[in-house]
């Protein structure tokens, strides 16, 4: 496709070290995957050991990780989205304010 783009392992690291530092610790210890291409074998060895490279190569000053990196990868992983979505639209549907109309959304 010719284009560039930071990997997974990146775009974890990124969106964590986004969050406030107390809770830092905690997001690298659960780390959930889920959609069809984390069910390719060894995805979530391979996202851990990324996340573990990056932070050594990050914070050179350690010398072992001061937190366990935790990647779950639940079986039905690949479905996790469209449960997810499905779970949310249900509680829209029973409230009365969880829709919008189509003029609302393109104003």
């Amino acid at each position: 496709m010719g284009l560039e783009a930071m990997g997974v392992g990146e775009m974890v690291y990124d969106a964590i070290n986004e969050c406030p530092l107390d809770t830092r610790k905690t997001l690298y210890g659960t780390v959930l995957t889920s959609g069809g291409t984390s069910m390719f074998p060894g995805f979530s060895t391979r996202l851990e050991n990324e996340l573990e490279k990056i932070w050594m190569g990050n914070n050179k000053k350690t010398k072992k990780l001061p937190f366990k990196i935790n990647i779950m990868d639940p079986p039905r992983r690949k479905y996790s989205v469209f449960m997810g979505a499905g779970v949310y639209a249900g509680h829209l549907n029973s409230t009365e304010n969880g829709w919008i109309t189509k003029d609302d959304w393109e104003e």
